[in-house]
């Protein structure tokens, strides 16, 4: 049986997946409201906003591979 703090590990706020990541809290904003980043709204009246580790993993795997492909890359 996981305990909550067992799950705090595998879900990150805004601003821990922007830190982790090396982005703006606003760009892990616009990844989310674009569907690229999926992102589990908890709590009373569904006000937090977290991330879970699996996404942000998908998410960098999902923009390495654009990149890969995209003309500008390096």
């Amino acid at each position: 049986m996981q305990t909550s703090a067992d799950t705090r590990r595998f879900l990150l706020t805004r601003p821990e997946v922007a830190d982790l990541v090396g982005l703006s809290v606003a760009s892990v904003d616009r990844a989310i409201r674009a569907g690229d980043l999926v992102a589990l709204r908890i709590g009373p009246g569904r006000r937090l906003v977290r991330v879970r580790r699996s996404d942000i993993l998908k998410w960098i795997d999902r923009g390495a591979r654009t990149e890969e492909g995209h003309p500008d890359a390096a």
